[in-house]
């Protein structure tokens, strides 16, 4: 997914400096010379035993912790010690269990910390963000839209602390050089100091900012939409970038119906999308809606939570109504309800009136090719989702029809229609 960075970049108070050699290896004209020497100069960054700094070489996760909790001025107490079983008498372990402590890591999902590995982008990112008291809001589509990297998925864990790094203007050029941002490619010793340069150079007023839009109102979330009721039943103009978001509370499980109209102009339509707003980061958990004339439909069966609503047009300032109602589904209307489809064991299935889209879903659980097929004569659209515990380094995502190395984890599969609401439409699939 390629999409389109858009936000506008927040002011970045770094001071100027007047050069002045920190190591015989980091001449002045080094591009990150300023920020290598700033921070020998404050003490967070140290040469080796023979004065030299090495700037090209990479750091792994235990030093790249070290460095980031040195320049935080976090001060590392031995009483947290037995975090991570492969921690434990290393050098690194009162710096790693003092980290865990004031949450700024928690390790991999085989409980081990592997301070050996060498630090990738994403993980050098969050830990900085972390560290020195940035607020990380949850992603809105909206935010999703302006993330504009090749090799980098949306809906994955480290795309809200990307886009946080992009709006500070934390990340070196060469990281994010020709639009190919690697999450999972390495960090060196001077890339990691122009990081900390920039991002110590930020004010901590600044750090704890929602996007520059924090509000003393209780009414306005994290993610810049107004915190209503539910039902919901709004009207109005789109704002910024044609869109207007609402967040509401789900007490129980149940089904809703989200209808959006443009009322403006019927011709050049409206779009709506539905969201789990998570706890920690962005939820794999969304519905994009059915689109028909000037109206959008959502039919989504929903776990208990918080969820955004939303709703976009081509201009700002349009017409809109907003409808999110209680609803009555077909016991396949969303990720809480979806179908299991075991390999080679087809699924017939029908999307009959006002029956928008139908959800199945599949585990792998060792890395293996498959392909997802759809059989239809009608018009419908076919898309997969990975889940939140699909590891999405370099994993562009899979399409239907067409084969897949699929990482282990869940995926789920949406049928939807793509004209005639009112009509009734067969289809069968099928995991192969």
């Amino acid at each position: 997914m390629h999409l389109r960075f858009s936000v506008a970049i927040i002011g970045l108070a770094v001071p100027t400096l007047a050069f002045a050699s920190a190591f015989p290896d980091v001449p002045s004209s080094h591009p990150h010379a300023d920020a290598i020497y700033d921070l020998q100069r404050r003490g967070f960054v140290r040469g080796s035993d023979d004065g030299m700094y090495y700037p090209d070489r990479e750091l792994n996760r235990a030093e790249g912790l070290t460095l980031l909790l040195r320049a935080a001025e976090i001060e590392v107490r031995d009483v947290y010690k037995g975090c991570f079983s492969d921690s434990k008498e290393t050098w690194y372990e009162a710096t790693v269990c003092q980290a865990v402590h004031d949450s700024i890591v928690s390790g991999y999902p085989d409980g081990m910390f592997h301070g050996d590995r060498i630090i990738n982008a994403v993980e050098f990112l969050k830990i900085l963000l972390n560290a020195l008291g940035f607020t990380i809001p949850d992603l809105s589509l909206g935010d999703q839209v302006g993330i504009d990297f090749k090799n980098v998925n949306v809906k994955s864990w480290y795309a809200k602390y990307l886009f946080r790094a992009m709006e500070f203007n934390l990340i070196p050029a060469e990281l994010i050089a020709n639009n190919d941002f690697r999450p999972d490619g390495p960090v060196n010793r001077s890339q990691a100091a122009e990081m900390i340069y920039r991002a110590l150079g930020i004010a901590v007023a600044e750090r704890s900012d929602i996007r520059g839009t924090a509000s003393s109102e209780s009414s306005i979330t994290p993610t810049g939409a107004t915190l209503v009721d539910f039902p919901v039943h709004q009207t109005g103009k789109t704002g910024e970038r044609g869109a207007s978001a609402f967040a509401f509370d789900l007490k129980a499980p149940q089904t809703i119906l989200v209808e959006a109209a443009n009322i403006t102009s019927t011709s050049t339509g409206v779009s709506c999308f539905l969201y789990l707003l998570g706890e920690s980061g962005f939820s794999s958990e969304f519905f994009i809606g059915y689109q028909e004339g000037g109206s959008c439909y959502i039919r989504a069966a929903l776990r208990a939570g918080r969820y955004q609503v939303e709703v976009r047009t081509k201009s700002e300032g349009a017409d809109y109504s907003l409808d999110a109602v209680a609803a009555n589904g077909d016991g396949n209307d969303g990720f809480t309800e979806a179908v299991l489809l075991p390999v080679s064991s087809p699924k017939n299935a029908q999307l009959i009136a006002q029956d928008y889209e139908d959800w199945f879903r599949f585990r792998v659980d060792t890395k293996e090719a498959h392909r997802v097929m759809l059989i239809t004569s009608s018009d419908l659209a076919c898309s997969i989702y990975p889940s939140e515990d699909v590891d999405l380094f370099g994993f562009e995502g899979p399409v239907c029809g067409e084969s897949y190395d699929y990482p282990p984890g869940t995926y789920y599969v949406s049928v939807k229609k793509k004209k005639e609401a009112a009509g009734t439409q067969t289809y069968s699939v099928e995991l192969r």
